[in-house]
């Protein structure tokens, strides 16, 4: 599960360097390393490899607007 993540975020930080402000296809970059290993994995084991991948794949998912969302719910509730 570690190196799946650890392999996400090598492929979207250097796909971040070498395309600039053009995070959908940095994203797409990330996920298409988690659908790889997944798949290689799943054939090695011949098993699932949802447990494997499910932490590269939550790594993918931004934080920063769900942190953003949680503030204006909390201001607004205030």
């Amino acid at each position: 599960m570690v190196l799946f993540s650890c392999c996400a975020y090598a492929a979207n930080r250097a796909a971040s360097l070498v395309l600039p402000g053009r995070t959908d296809i940095v994203s797409a970059a990330g996920a298409f390393v988690i659908g790889s290993l997944g798949n290689i994995y799943s054939r090695v084991v011949r098993g699932t490899a949802f447990t494997s991948m499910v932490t590269g794949v939550l790594f993918l998912v931004p934080v920063r607007p769900l942190v953003l969302l949680l503030a204006s719910i909390q201001t607004l509730s205030s």
